[in-house]
């Protein structure tokens, strides 16, 4: 599916794009620079505490449509990155240099698998969350990917950063909370940004809710408003064959994205994370990217013991602290 500039259901027009709504530098990648309003023969450039803010009735819309038992319980903002941003990106992390910049896992035992934990497939894994972890990535042999990617760390890409941060503030006043919480560790929680690139999987990610345990008293793991993020850096059928991502809505019903629900590269996805979601049956032809996309999930701060690590280059690393159980 070709990515799409028009309106549709579950779309937020109204919210600016990330590149006039933060101060990014218009050297990246001819993005645009954000442009304060200017008197003629004015002194000063007015920026004003406010201009930060989202209407309430805007918030509004966005939450019927994820939380309401009739919504969809996803809630789309079309065309998030423009066409240079999407190119940018695209390029960034299809390039096998990229991984250089990171830590990579191994000698992964039974034992240090039960603490880290894992998905069906490689390119999936729970990162070293604890403060100051380093980014760390994880390759198989198919080139299934993930690069896991913390707000404290030097960013390997300006853009990817300046986009994912942009995109967790909006998911918090969503949410209800505040726009910058869980980018560090003050509630127990840290936001991280992890790219996942899926070229040849059968179960990339098996069926499975988040934040819902049995216990509604816990309030750890227990929070029906946490919503997740997906970024889409590919279209389904020019860049990746199969199902991808398959999610079931408020009303019972499942959708599989970029087939039941018209979604394309560049679009951003708030999704409730206590629905039952997957993403399965993942192929690719010769000469395409597969199915890119980024995911912010919060994870817990954890203890930690040291293991085995090497940098991607095959040096040596001191360790790298995975979660004890």
């Amino acid at each position: 599916m070709a990515r799409s500039s028009s309106s549709g259901s579950g779309q937020l027009c109204s919210f600016r794009e990330w590149d006039t709504y933060l101060l990014v530098p218009s050297y990246l990648i001819g993005i645009r620079s954000y442009s304060a309003h200017i008197e003629p023969n004015a002194v000063n450039v007015v920026f004003q505490f406010n201009d930060l803010s989202i209407e309430e009735d805007l918030l509004s819309e966005a939450r019927r449509k994820l939380y309401a038992s009739d919504g969809d319980g996803f809630f789309i903002v079309r065309n998030f990155l423009n066409e240079a941003q999407l190119d940018h990106m695209r390029k960034v992390w299809t390039n096998p240099n990229v991984c250089a910049n990171y830590l990579l896992l191994k000698d992964l035992t039974p034992e240090i698998i039960a603490k880290v934990g894992t998905g069906d497939d490689l390119s999936i894994f729970k990162p070293s969350t604890f403060l100051g972890a380093p980014n760390q990535f994880r390759i198989d042999e198919r080139g299934n990917s993930n690069f896991v990617n913390f707000f404290w760390n030097e960013p390997s890409d300006e853009v990817t950063y300046t986009a994912c941060l942009y995109a967790h503030t909006l998911r918090c006043r969503i949410e209800g909370r505040p726009p910058f919480e869980e980018i560090y560790t003050f509630s127990g929680n840290v936001a991280q940004f992890s790219v996942r690139r899926c070229v040849d999987a059968a179960t990339v990610v098996r069926p499975h809710r988040d934040w819902i345990s049995k216990n509604p008293l816990d309030k750890d793991s227990y929070q029906l408003q946490r919503l997740q993020i997906t970024l889409f850096l590919s279209n389904k059928e020019n860049d990746y064959l199969g199902t991808g991502f398959k999610f079931r809505k408020n009303t019972g019903e499942d959708v599989v994205f970029g087939t039941d629900v018209e979604v394309g590269a560049g679009d951003l996805v708030f999704w409730r994370y206590n629905n039952l979601h997957s993403v399965e049956q993942i192929k690719t032809r010769d000469g395409q990217i597969g199915f890119l996309r980024i995911v912010m999930p919060p994870e817990k701060v954890r203890p930690f013991v040291q293991i085995n690590c090497v940098l991607s280059d095959g040096r040596d690393a001191l360790g790298i602290a995975t979660p004890k159980s």
